[in-house]
């Protein structure tokens, strides 16, 4: 009988219960919706599979932290997997690094729905629909090092920020292949660079462990890692997600990347010079922010605006009290132009002088007057000395002494 589609959804690096690292005191507004963000971030992915009717939903690894110790985070797994039973809706589990097969052995009760891969050589678990069997799923890489089997060939990545992807499928009859690469094994995946000529893995290489969201085409279908559904790390900046993945009856493959995360992180990178003035760095923050677009399911963010450069602003702005000034004044600012509560820090990266140029430019000329009738024409010099002020290495006085 024809193979007629299938719909999951996948999400990994849950991390229910986990604090945000790196993030300094916030304000009372947004202190609960830090402390729930993971938490959050679960039950909009619950809300997903509900909303479109998922066949079943695939977690590949790092679900909790043992070492948390939260009994919320257990509850609320528990309650949230239980929902999907409600919902005939099945939920495959592979442990991570951070939430090993025994942290799993530990007492958590699991519903009927969830099978979870804990063992070194669990056979592939079949999906039915209608009686009939529509998908596999298995686990490879747990039992030793299977990268050989994965096909590589052909292979190209693809930037997966957010949006659609699709993949392009032939006419088929055979079930749906999902095979879950292990933390270990995706990682070796993710970094080879050599192309292995073996027999592919699965339709659908669902990759796991910490990584940021990556898609990579086979000969045979696909690799894709979701990213993490919340950040929580500085380095976890931008769009935090799960993956709809739509296989329509010819086996092509669509993702959708659906935003999860409720505390948006960011970074931005803004440079001064000596001659930036206060109300300067504020219109450039003011326009980067314009550029900033919010999610539905958003409910705050946090930015760390890394300022380097040096000069005047840079010295007044090293006082802890002239950076709490600055930043009450940006707070004052986004409450009327950005929809959501908002935490902006300031991190400065001051940059020392590289030469004292207004001690050097009196005596170019004395020190080499050969080269003087080689020097470059004037207004030459104007616009490298106007692209050394812009990097804050120069100002204007010894621009108009050189």
């Amino acid at each position: 009988m024809a193979f007629d589609g299938l719909r999951f959804i996948h999400a990994c690096n849950l991390y229910l219960d986990h604090a945000l690292a790196g993030i300094a005191s916030v304000s009372e507004k947004l202190r609960p919706i830090c402390e729930d963000a993971t938490l959050t971030a679960f039950d909009q992915i619950l809300a997903e599979c509900i909303e479109r009717q998922v066949h079943f939903l695939l977690l590949t690894g790092n679900l909790f932290d043992p070492t948390d110790l939260s009994l919320r985070a257990r509850l609320q797994l528990i309650e949230g997997l239980s929902l999907l039973e409600q919902h005939d809706i099945r939920v495959f589990i592979v442990p991570g690094t951070v939430d090993p097969p025994e942290a799993w052995d530990d007492g958590i009760p699991l519903p009927d729905n969830v099978t979870a891969f804990l063992a070194n050589d669990c056979d592939p678990v079949a999906v039915l629909k209608d009686r009939r069997v529509i998908a596999s799923v298995r686990v490879i890489g747990s039992g030793g090092n299977e990268l050989d089997r994965i096909e590589q060939q052909s292979t190209r990545s693809i930037p997966s920020q957010s949006g659609v992807e699709a993949v392009s499928g032939q006419s088929r009859s055979a079930p749906y292949s999902v095979a879950v690469l292990d933390p270990r094994t995706s990682a070796e995946f993710i970094a080879a660079s050599r192309p292995a000529n073996h027999e592919p893995a699965g339709d659908y290489l669902a990759l796991s462990g910490d990584s940021l969201r990556l898609t990579r085409l086979t000969s045979h279908g696909l690799a894709h890692h979701p990213g993490p559904s919340q950040g929580l790390t500085t380095a976890q900046t931008g769009l935090c997600s799960c993956t709809l993945v739509d296989v329509d009856s010819d086996g092509s493959a669509e993702l959708t990347i659906l935003p999860t995360a409720s505390v948006r992180r960011e970074r931005c990178q803004l440079t001064v010079s000596a001659e930036t003035t206060q109300d300067e760095l504020l219109d450039r923050i003011l326009d980067e922010v314009k550029r900033q677009k919010t999610e539905e399911n958003e409910r705050a963010w946090y930015v760390e605006w890394m300022i380097d450069g040096s000069g005047p602003l840079m010295s007044w702005l090293e006082d802890e009290s002239a950076v709490s000034e600055f930043a009450d004044l940006v707070a004052i600012e986004m409450t009327e132009r950005f929809p959501l509560p908002r935490q902006d820090v300031f991190l400065l990266q001051i940059r020392e002088e590289t030469a004292p140029l207004k001690q050097m430019a009196p005596n170019l000329l004395q020190r080499f007057p050969s080269a003087a009738s080689e020097l470059p024409a004037r207004e030459d010099l104007i616009d490298a000395g106007q692209e050394l002020i812009a990097a804050g290495l120069l100002d204007h006085s010894t621009l108009e002494t050189l």
